[in-house]
This record gives C-alpha cells, sequence and structure tokens, in this order.
C-alpha cells in the first residue's frame, strides 16, 4: 500500500489538535494520551481513509485474517471508549456498517443558520416574510 498521509506528528484544525499521540478538543480544552494504533487510527480517519481493510493492513500490515479483524474491533472499541471518558462526544468516530469508521463532520465546523426571511423561500409558490 503506497499512502500518502499528513504530517505524523502534528495535525490542527478548527476543532481538533493532533500532536504525537496527544488529541485535544480546541472549544472544551479536552486531552487525551493515545496508544500508538490509537494514533495511527486518528491519522488515518483524518485523512479521510475510511475503509477497514486499509485501516488494517496500514496498521497490522499483511493479508486481512479474522484475528487483525477482532484488532480492528477491538482497537475502536477502545478508542471510542477512550474518547468518551474524556469528555469527546461520543458520536466523534462514526461505525460505518460494513466498511469502516469516519470522524464526525459535524462537531468540525459550528452550524450557523443565516438567512434574510424575505429571501427565505419555501417553494416556488410560498415564501417568508
Amino acid at each position: 500500500m503506497n499512502l500518502h498521509l499528513i504530517n505524523t506528528s502534528y495535525f490542527e484544525n478548527n476543532l481538533l489538535v493532533l500532536d504525537g499521540n496527544k488529541l485535544r478538543l480546541k472549544k472544551q480544552v479536552r486531552e487525551v494520551t493515545l496508544s500508538k494504533n490509537q494514533t495511527k487510527l486518528l491519522i488515518f480517519l483524518i485523512n479521510e481513509i475510511n475503509d477497514k481493510h486499509s485501516i488494517i493492513e496500514f496498521i497490522w500490515g499483511g493479508v486481512n485474517s479474522k484475528s487483525k479483524e477482532n484488532n480492528y474491533n477491538q482497537l475502536v472499541y477502545k478508542t471510542k471508549a477512550l474518547l468518551v471518558q474524556n469528555g469527546f462526544p461520543e458520536n466523534f468516530i462514526i461505525t460505518l456498517p460494513r466498511y469502516g469508521l469516519c470522524l464526525n463532520k459535524a462537531h468540525e465546523q459550528p452550524r450557523t443558520l443565516k438567512f434574510d426571511p424575505v429571501e427565505f423561500i419555501f417553494n416556488d409558490h410560498n415564501a417568508c416574510i
């Protein structure tokens, strides 16, 4: 597998900072120390590589096997539990059934709805004034 990942020692966006094996939520000033494999998992998810088989191959190498899939399931479970214990949202990592995982994009940017009521159109027959 030939991957081009971001710098594994540091990543930052408006939500989180990954510095080495430390993951920190900016808004809530929460920080957690990750294991080596948990850090690799987060690096993959930050890079939007969500496929379970790619993650397994990257972390454990070689051919996919039942034991590696069990290791993957345990890694995901323990990572989610660790994050929740340290104040991260329960849905920070989302499981995509029969595919893999992804980071919840809803936590990346605050949602603000801005509209001018005169321009708010329900359909081509109605408008809110």
